[in-house]
């Protein structure tokens, strides 16, 4: 199963004015670049854990239906199913009967479940014949503090050591910070 963001997040897990709180800067001279150190930050962050960290829309790619009931959707916290289309039999995009199928927001990775009684279409053999848009992420309130705060270690690092290696000073890293704070929401990857 291949999977990829359609449409990013709105808005980043840590704002700009947390972030530069965070290395105590005034001033709005920065602001464009640490705003692109938050972005950066997230996006490091969601390929750890392999979710997403804030609600965007990704889609999965598959060659066919399971032959299970059910399909895990890679992502973390499911939001809600936006469609699933497939390609039949004679070659024809088209979109699952919404009713046929429900989406499961409470297990993480979240699931594509199909209705009682129901069964998967007959799709064509062929790459990508179904797809399955869907919204991840938690609200940008609900992030939770160890995610973020792993985010402000990131732009913190990110902000001050702008090569990547630092001549003539003692080196500590904070990755172990970083992934300390991440691995509780790290999910196994697809």
């Amino acid at each position: 199963m291949l999977r990829h963001v359609v449409t990013p997040p709105a808005s980043e897990p840590v704002s700009l004015a947390e972030a530069k709180d965070h290395l105590r800067l005034e001033g709005d001279d920065d602001d464009a670049y640490v705003t692109v150190l938050i972005q950066a930050a997230r996006q490091h962050a969601e390929e750890v854990c392999w979710r997403g960290m804030v609600s965007q829309t990704w889609e999965a790619v598959l060659e066919g239906f399971p032959c299970a009931s059910e399909m895990e959707l890679p992502g973390g916290n499911l939001g809600t199913i936006s469609s699933v289309t497939y390609v039949d039999a004679d070659g024809s995009e088209q979109t699952l009967d919404p009713d046929t199928y429900e989406a499961d927001t409470v297990s993480v990775p979240g699931r594509l479940l199909l209705a009682y009684g129901e069964s998967w279409p007959a799709t064509r053999c062929q790459w990508n014949a179904v797809r399955v848009r869907y919204t991840v992420g938690w609200a940008v309130d609900d992030v939770p503090a160890p995610i973020k705060q792993a985010l402000l270690l990131l732009v913190a690092q990110m902000y001050e050591n702008r090569v990547p290696e630092i001549t003539g000073a003692i080196v500590s890293k904070v990755d172990f910070a970083v992934n300390a704070l991440l691995s509780p929401y790290r999910l196994v990857a697809f």
